[in-house]
């Protein structure tokens, strides 16, 4: 399947940018039946090759052919990085490689595709979505922002790839020294378990013990070594529940877990192979260590 980030989510818009406000009024047609009209064009500029990486600011919506109205289905504002595309070889005649074959970079234009052929062709659907009324048109606004070989651009994402595993690499050993920090600084004396995870006893509990297996429910507040907090279980409204050391939480939490028993309130200090690791997860940075106080509030066998 072609890369056009085929994420559809429908936005009723009253119009839809200028050109599409217009209808085919403007627009020409070329040889093989691509509706265009260039906004900006630079008749002197480079055009790409089969096998560039194109950078593109693209919007896409369909008319509905009743009431004139446009949804919005893609909008690469949206995206958390840049819109690229590698220019590929057309699927039908009038298709939106054409389109991007036609511009240079700084152009910017928008072409009517026939919904039909984009998605059962393009996009290779199976059908049309339900909310594409058969024999409608696509209209899509693009601006070409970079025209990049395929070779450099993947020179550019070597260079990049090298650079974040330095990085990574850097923070990996930066771990165990702001580890021992934390440590120092609060106070805490605890030695690690082999493993490498921190228990700390803060309330012991009365009832009974958790152990592999079990259902339990746990009250906690998770903070990066910082005190920033990330999550915790009164933001949720209710302690958390899962099965222990069934793998469904981090390897630090099922280690921890069962140390304690109901009723009972501890500290972990997790290092991050016992968390998230390399990768992080939301606001928590890749070889982030965490620091979590949890209560044990019941504990049983999972049904």
């Amino acid at each position: 399947m072609k890369k056009l980030l085929f994420v559809i989510v429908p936005i009723l818009i009253a119009a839809f940018i200028v050109s599409c406000g217009d209808g085919p009024s403007g627009f020409k047609k070329s040889d093989n039946g691509l509706l265009y009209k260039f906004h900006k064009r630079n008749k002197e500029g480079v055009k790409p090759v089969e096998g560039d990486m194109l950078t593109a600011i693209l919007i896409y919506a369909v008319r509905d052919t009743k009431t004139e109205k446009d949804s919005v289905l893609f909008d690469s504002h949206n995206n958390p990085g840049p819109f690229r595309i590698p220019l590929s070889k057309s699927e039908f005649k009038g298709d939106i490689y054409e389109g991007f074959g036609m511009m240079s970079e700084g152009d910017s234009a928008t072409f009517i595709i026939s919904a039909d052929s984009f998605f059962l062709k393009t996009v290779r659907a199976q059908k049309l979505p339900d909310f594409i009324q058969p024999k409608s048109n696509l209209y899509f606004r693009i601006k070409l922002e970079k025209i990049q070989k395929k070779a450099d651009y993947e020179k550019e994402q070597k260079q990049m790839m090298e650079k974040q595993m330095k990085e990574m690499a850097e923070m990996k050993e930066k771990e165990q020294v702001s580890i021992d920090k934390y440590l120092a600084d609060n106070k805490i004396t605890a030695k690690p378990l082999e493993s490498g995870l921190v228990f700390m006893d803060v309330k012991k509990g009365k009832g009974a013990k958790a152990a592999k297996g079990d259902k339990v429910k746990v009250e906690y507040k998770g903070m990066l070594l910082d005190g920033t907090e990330f999550d915790s279980s009164t933001k949720h409204g209710k302690p958390f529940e899962f099965e222990l050391g069934a793998g469904q939480v981090i390897p630090g939490w099922d280690e921890g877990i069962q140390l304690m028993k109901v009723g009972g309130k501890a500290k972990l200090v997790v290092p991050s192979r016992l968390g998230y690791g390399s990768r992080g997860a939301g606001t928590i940075p890749p070889y982030a260590t965490l620091v979590f106080e949890v209560e044990l509030v019941a504990t049983g066998p999972a049904k």
